[in-house]
């Protein structure tokens, strides 16, 4: 199996195939499926503007595809497909999925929204380089984890981020 990992500061569209399929699988000395290196993945991000699976994506993530139920595959999804994308406002993600893309072989997809901090405290004073850096404390890091919580609330209740993913 393979992986593929697409990243870009904009806009990142899918609408073609995206292939880290296997043929064989990986077996251990007793001739069982070892999970980990029959593991595909796609991870696509898009750090500043909207990751978009058009109707048209095919990702295929499956293992032992040449591989029958008699010679050992026991059929099971074991491929990784992570969305990552910025967060838009207090509820929503910069996700959409267009039409219908086909998803071959996937175990988990994960639709991670992330946003980018830079408003810590201020040091009182400069450091060696003659820059004034940040202090991450806890509590900073309790007001991080408390806006997390309250986003993905908002998110789950998001109607309009529900019906883009489905």
């Amino acid at each position: 199996v393979g992986a593929i990992r697409l990243a870009a500061k904009g806009d990142l569209t899918v609408n073609g195939t995206l292939d880290a399929h296997a043929t064989g699988l990986r077996v251990d000395s007793y001739g069982k499926i070892i999970d980990s290196p029959n593991r595909a993945i796609v991870d696509l991000t898009s750090t500043h503007g909207t990751l978009t699976l058009g109707g048209g994506a095919a990702i295929d993530l499956g293992a032992g595809t040449a591989v029958s139920a008699t010679q050992g595959n026991d059929g099971a999804s074991r491929g990784t497909l992570a969305l990552n994308a910025p967060r838009r406002g207090d509820n929503d993600v910069a996700v959409n999925v267009a039409g219908t893309p086909t998803i071959q072989g996937a175990k988990s997809i994960a639709v991670n929204a992330f946003r980018t901090y830079s408003d810590a405290p201020l040091a009182s004073a400069p450091d060696v380089t003659g820059h004034v850096p940040q202090l991450i404390t806890q509590k900073y890091l309790d007001e991080i984890d408390g806006h997390s919580s309250a986003f993905i609330d908002k998110a789950l209740a998001n109607t309009s981020l529900s019906a883009r993913l489905a």
